[in-house]
């Protein structure tokens, strides 16, 4: 009598462990990070770089105040249709899995990079997470899937990490936190990444900020 409300329970115990795994995953990497450089700070948007052990490529955390509901905030995150309108380099983004009942899905993304640099492309697996908080916790990173095959004329990522926290305050906005790092590979002039590491987070933010103000009647 027991085993069809276990069977039924078990897809929601696993997506709270996830939940829970994640949400104690970013709270552990807060309170580890190394040596930061506050690297922007204008406009209620902070972006800090860091550099982490064995990894060869600067990570970043990017932080801000957007006046929105995160309902509308989240939204906007998961509907790959509308990245490319907010989103820098982002040209499209191609669903390969959409979500399931643990909160996973696979996405393909193509980088539009400017000229003379090749454009690239990663396949992304990507966790949502519903927190304890009301917060939102969405946790991508690159992965192999071979529905995407690599392309001739693109240069595709393989190492990319990258987290977005959404969290509501009293005030009606969202508080978002945005991290990671993503090694472009290939030959990428030293100016360019170092501009892609600290400015890429800022113009999301500014973007994504501009994006929900002027489209707030259509949310």
């Amino acid at each position: 009598m027991m085993k069809p409300i276990v069977s039924k329970m078990m897809p929601r115990l696993l997506f709270l462990c996830c939940a829970s795994f994640f949400s104690h995953a970013l709270a552990q990497a807060d309170a580890h990070l190394p040596m930061t450089k506050l690297a922007i700070d204008k406009q209620g948007i902070k972006v800090w770089t860091y550099k982490v052990k064995n990894n060869p490529v600067f990570s970043y955390k990017a932080a801000t105040s957007i006046y929105s509901s995160i309902t509308n905030v989240s939204a906007l995150l998961l509907n790959p249709n509308e990245a490319p309108k907010w989103a820098p380099y982002v040209r499209r983004i191609d669903v390969l899995s959409p979500t399931n009942a643990a909160g996973i899905a696979i996405y393909r993304m193509e980088l539009d990079l400017p000229f003379p640099l090749t454009d690239r492309d990663v396949v992304i697996k990507s966790q949502l997470s519903y927190l304890a908080d009301g917060s939102i916790l969405l946790f991508n990173e690159a992965t192999q899937d071979q529905r995407a095959p690599i392309q001739d004329n693109m240069v595709r990522v393989a190492r990319y990490q990258g987290s977005w926290l959404l969290k509501p305050n009293t005030q009606g906005y969202v508080e978002i936190t945005t991290s990671g790092y993503a090694d472009l590979g290939g030959a990428i002039p030293a100016s360019f990444a170092n501009l892609f590491v600290e400015q890429q987070p800022y113009q999301m933010l500014q973007s994504m900020r501009s994006y929900l103000r002027d489209n707030r009647l259509q949310s």
